[in-house]
C-alpha cells in the first residue's frame, strides 16, 4: 500500500501483478531436524504407489483429519499435496486442484515459500481500490495449463518460470502497458523457441542444467528427498541430450544414481 501511494504521489503508475509459482511441481517444505520420514506420509503413499488411488485418497483423507486441530501441520499439507494426484486419478479435477493450493496455502515455508491465494487476492483487491492496473499472472498461468493446475509445463522449479512461463509474464505485463498508454506491442514471439534463438543462442544446455542443479539442492533440505532427485536426474538427461560433456550433468546424474 506504501509503494502505491508514493508511486503514485510521484506521478507514477504502479502497475500490479499477482505473484505466481509452481503450485503442483513442488511438495511442501518439511524440516529435515524433525525426524520425517517418507513412512510419515502413511497408508496413503502405499496405496499411491500401488496404483490404488481411491484407497490412497480415502487413507490420505483420514489422517488429515485425525491431523486438524493439532501441531503438526507441516504433515498436513504434505498429506494434502499428495491427496491431489491421487484425485487427479479418479478424474476429480477441481478437487485436486483445490487440495494442491491448500497445501501451497498451509506450506510451513521452511524453505522457501510461494504465495498463497489470500495473498494474491489481497493484490486484486488493492489494484481495484486504487484503481491502477492489475496483470492477473496467477489466471493467465493457469488459463495456459492443463486442468488449470499450473506445474512444471511453465517452470523450471518452485519459484522461476521456464522461457514458456517468461513469455507470459511478458507479454501480461507488455498488455498491460499497453492498454493504459494506448500503445501497441510492437514485438510478438510465436514460441518459446523463437526466444531461445534471439537470446540464447549459445548454451542452450544451462536451462535444464540450472533447474538440475536446483533440484540437487532442494532434495539435500528434504525428509524424503527421493522425488526430488528423480526431477534433477531428469533435467540433467535433458541438458545432456544437448550437450553430453557438460560435467555439471554428470554429477547431477551421478548423485542420483548414489542417492539410490
Amino acid at each position: 500500500r506504501q509503494m502505491i501511494e508514493e508511486s503514485l504521489d510521484a506521478g507514477l503508475l504502479p502497475i500490479l501483478s499477482t505473484a505466481v509459482a509452481n503450485v503442483v511441481g513442488v511438495d511442501p517444505s518439511l524440516p529435515v531436524d524433525r525426524g520425517y520420514t517418507i513412512s510419515d506420509l502413511g497408508l496413503g503413499y502405499e496405496h499411491e504407489l500401488a496404483g490404488e488411488f481411491a484407497a490412497a485418497i480415502t487413507a490420505y483423507e483420514a489422517d488429515r483429519s485425525a491431523l486438524e486441530g493439532q501441531r503438526q501441520q507441516d504433515l498436513w499439507a504434505s498429506l494434502t499435496y499428495r491427496l491431489a494426484p491421487a484425485l487427479l486419478a479418479e478424474d476429480q479435477t477441481e478437487a485436486a486442484r483445490d487440495a494442491f493450493w491448500d497445501a501451497l496455502d498451509r506450506d510451513p515455508r521452511h524453505t522457501f515459500g510461494r504465495t498463497t491465494r489470500a495473498q494474491n487476492q489481497l493484490l486484486r483487491n488493492l489494484a481495484h481500490e486504487y484503481e491502477i492496473p492489475l496483470f492477473d499472472a496467477v489466471s493467465r498461468f493457469e488459463s495456459a495449463s492443463r486442468d488449470r493446475l499450473i506445474g512444471n509445463s511453465l517452470f523450471s522449479d518452485g519459484h522461476h518460470p521456464n522461457v514458456a512461463g517468461y513469455q507470459l509474464l511478458a507479454e501480461g505485463f507488455a498488455e498491460a502497458l499497453s492498454a493504459h498508454f494506448s500503445t501497441p506491442v510492437h514485438t510478438h514471439f510465436r514460441n518459446p523457441d523463437e526466444i531461445l534463438d534471439r537470446f540464447y543462442t549459445q548454451h542452450r544446455d544451462q536451462p535444464p542444467a540450472i533447474t538440475a542443479g536446483w533440484y540437487l539442492g532442494a532434495a539435500s533440505m528434504h525428509p524424503w528427498p527421493d522425488i526430488l532427485m528423480d526431477h534433477a536426474a531428469a533435467y540433467a538427461k535433458q541438458a545432456l541430450d544437448i550437450n553430453s560433456d557438460l560435467l555439471s550433468g554428470w554429477i547431477v546424474l551421478g548423485a542420483a544414481a548414489a542417492d539410490r
